[in-house]
């Protein structure tokens, strides 16, 4: 469980240039997911 504000994802990425960058994170989050059963349930 991931309290509200606090981060649930870290991703780091080198590349040679940032646009190259910004699409792999892009394509992994999107993997991800497509791929882990992720839903977001709020909790009182």
């Amino acid at each position: 469980m991931v309290k509200v504000n606090e981060p649930s994802l870290w991703v780091e990425v080198v590349a040679p240039h940032r646009g190259e960058a910004f699409a792999a994170c892009q394509w992994l989050i999107d993997e991800l997911k497509r791929v882990v059963p992720i839903w977001k349930k709020p909790f009182a």
